[in-house]
């Protein structure tokens, strides 16, 4: 989860940069979209597992 949060925020400043620059963000946008919805399926799997170790 923790390396997850640190390679979209290193995406999201990679899109940052990207603007600043005035460079087409399309790639970076939609590979940042994908990193998100990969991270909530992870987050929900991790809070599925958890919710079945509580007694």
């Amino acid at each position: 989860m923790i390396e997850g949060e640190r390679r979209m925020a290193a995406c999201e400043a990679r899109i940052v940069e990207l603007k600043r620059s005035k460079q087409d963000t399309t790639e970076a946008e939609a590979e940042l979209d994908a990193m998100r919805k990969d991270q909530r399926i992870l987050e929900q799997d991790r809070q599925r597992l958890l919710g079945h170790l509580q007694p």
